[in-house]
């Protein structure tokens, strides 16, 4: 279901971070993840086959609205110290109704459940994607990626 395919597209948007932490430019970072989007769109469509009961609609622009959406609550929820303190304490910078709101309200059409961008929410409430790729807010914070997502 959407928190199964959720899970597969941040295990895939894991694997690409570590490449998007190195690259220097704002354009090259917006052209790698329209390519991962377009990429991942083309994956999950053959794998899906025709199993039409299986097929999950999805999009590259939603997709890609998705990975931005995500990754700049990566970076919100790093800049205000929620993984490292009590959860309890500290509130959401973006709730999952918002996270959800800003997605669909993008003026994009996007093939993606609210079930599911719900899923990418608490993926990314429950575990930094940014610092598990290696990401370190005193060596990146003026990197590419974080321009990109800040701009």
């Amino acid at each position: 279901g959407d928190g199964e395919n959720a899970h597969h597209f941040v295990c895939s948007l894991s694997a690409l971070l570590p490449r998007l932490l190195t690259i220097r430019s704002t354009i090259e970072v917006d052209e790698a993840l329209l390519a991962f989007a377009s990429d991942y769109c083309e994956g999950v469509f053959s794998e899906s086959g025709s199993n039409s009961g299986n097929r999950i609609i999805l999009n590259a622009d939603g997709i890609y609205l998705a990975t931005y959406s995500a990754l700049c609550l990566n970076l919100q929820l790093i800049e205000c110290g929620w993984y490292c303190s009590g959860r309890e304490s500290n509130t959401l910078p973006t709730s999952q109704r918002e996270f959800v709101e800003e997605v669909h309200g993008s003026g994009v059409l996007v093939y993606l459940s609210a079930s599911w961008l719900q899923e990418l929410h608490r993926l990314v409430c429950e575990d930094s994607l940014l610092q598990r790729a290696g990401f370190q807010h005193s060596v990146h914070r003026h990197c590419a990626l974080v321009r990109a997502l800040s701009g």
